[in-house]
Parts: C-alpha cells; sequence; structure tokens
C-alpha cells in the first residue's frame, strides 16, 4: 500500500544565500559575465553579497529533468543546477541527490538568450544540455 505524504519546511536565511550563490555562479559560468553583470541581476547578487531584499523561491519535490517520472529519478549522486525562462522571468534551479528542488526567482519579466542546465556526479564530467534563442 502507498501513502503519499506532504513535507513542509522552511530554509534559514544563510542556507538560502549559499544555495542562491550556488546558481549565481553556475548562470556566470555557463550563461557568461556580460550577461550576469547587467543590472537586471543586480537583485539576486545584492541579497547574496549584501543581504538585500529576500529574492522569492520555493522547494518542490517535481522532477527535474523532463524524462524522469515521479516515481523514477536518475541516481541519487549528483547535483543538478538549471537556469531558464518560465513565465517571463528568469528561474534558477538546483537539486541535490534528486530530492527536493530549491526554485528561485532570479529575475522578474526578463528573459535569458540562452537556458541551460547540468548534471554534476562525482568522478565525471558534468553532462550539459542547452537551449538557444534567436534575439
Amino acid at each position: 500500500m502507498d501513502i503519499g505524504v506532504y513535507i513542509e519546511g522552511v530554509i534559514d536565511h544563510p542556507t538560502k544565500k549559499a544555495l542562491l550563490k550556488v546558481v549565481f555562479n553556475f548562470a556566470a559560468y555557463y550563461l557568461g559575465r556580460d550577461e550576469v553583470l547587467k543590472g537586471k541581476w543586480d537583485d539576486a547578487r545584492n541579497y547574496i553579497r549584501r543581504n538585500g531584499n529576500p529574492i522569492g523561491a520555493r522547494i518542490s519535490n517535481k522532477p527535474f529533468w523532463g524524462d524522469e517520472t515521479e516515481d523514477w529519478r536518475y541516481s541519487s549522486d549528483s547535483c543538478n543546477i538549471r537556469v531558464e525562462n518560465e513565465n517571463a522571468n528568469v528561474i534558477g534551479t538546483i537539486q541535490f541527490y534528486n530530492l527536493f528542488t530549491h526554485e528561485f526567482k532570479l529575475i522578474e519579466n526578463y528573459s535569458i538568450r540562452k537556458e541551460v542546465a547540468a548534471r554534476f556526479t562525482p568522478g565525471e564530467e558534468p553532462q550539459l544540455g542547452m537551449k538557444l534563442y534567436k534575439a
């Protein structure tokens, strides 16, 4: 017999900043310096560096990769990170060990030209996925 479970919790301020910093650094590396130095990224940068206004965030248990399901996930020894456009916003997502996903609203009312996701597994090269958009 299966029993559904709903889990609710709170991520404290230092943990939220640390997770967001990892996502931000990922964006800087894969989207490029010129992109993340744009003024649109200032709110996220100020939250990380100077305890600026909080960034919208949520935690979910939904699958990270498109071919995963609620009942089947990739092996659990990896870290997954993604930066993408969603509903006219730029969202950064990080997931450790195929457990909960932590989603951050990096920028409101803006779109990036290249969406990127990566899977980091110990002892292996990162597995990258990208979507490119024409201007």
